[in-house]
C-alpha cells in the first residue's frame, strides 16, 4: 500500500530516503520507466515528483564521483611528494631532472620544442638554460655520460 502523503507533507529525512532509494535503482541500471512506477507505487507521487528524485539522485551520484576525483589527486600529490623528498635525500639529481622533465611532458605544460633531455649538448626546461657543470652533472647522475 503506497504512503499516500503529498511530497509537500513529507519530512526533509523522508525526500532523503526516498532520493537513496532512487540513486540505488539508478546505480542498479533500473530503466526511467521503471523508478518512475516504483515511486508511484511505493509512495504514491505522479510522475514530476519522480523526475525531480532522479534529477536528485544524478546529482548525488555525480557529487560521489567528483568526491573520489578529489581523493585520487589528493594521493597523486602526495605521492609526487614523497617521490620528490626521495630523490633530494639521496642526491639523485639527474632522476630528479629527468622526473620533472617528465611530469611536465604529460601535464602539458610546455611545448615539445621547449624541452630536450635526450640531446646531450642541450637541456632545456621550458626557457631556462641549463650551465655546461649542470647539464653535465645531470647527465652523469642519469647515466646518459660516463
Amino acid at each position: 500500500m503506497p504512503d499516500k502523503k503529498r511530497p509537500q507533507d513529507i519530512t526533509k529525512t523522508e525526500r532523503l530516503l526516498r532520493v537513496h532509494k532512487v540513486y540505488e535503482m539508478l546505480l542498479a541500471s533500473k530503466s526511467k520507466v521503471k523508478i518512475t512506477a516504483y515511486c508511484r507505487d511505493k509512495w504514491g507521487v505522479k510522475e514530476p515528483t519522480a523526475r525531480e528524485y532522479v534529477k536528485d539522485a544524478h546529482k548525488a551520484i555525480a557529487e560521489s564521483l567528483q568526491g573520489n576525483k578529489i581523493e585520487k589527486l589528493n594521493k597523486a600529490i602526495a605521492q609526487r611528494e614523497n617521490i620528490i623528498d626521495t630523490l633530494i635525500e639521496n642526491e639523485a639529481y639527474g632522476l630528479l631532472l629527468q622526473y620533472m622533465v617528465d611530469k611536465s611532458k604529460l601535464e602539458k605544460l610546455y611545448d615539445d620544442a621547449s624541452i630536450n633531455i635526450t640531446d646531450k649538448s642541450k637541456v632545456y626546461i621550458g626557457m631556462r638554460k641549463f650551465t655546461d657543470a649542470e647539464k653535465k652533472a645531470a647527465l652523469t647522475e642519469s647515466g646518459r655520460i660516463d
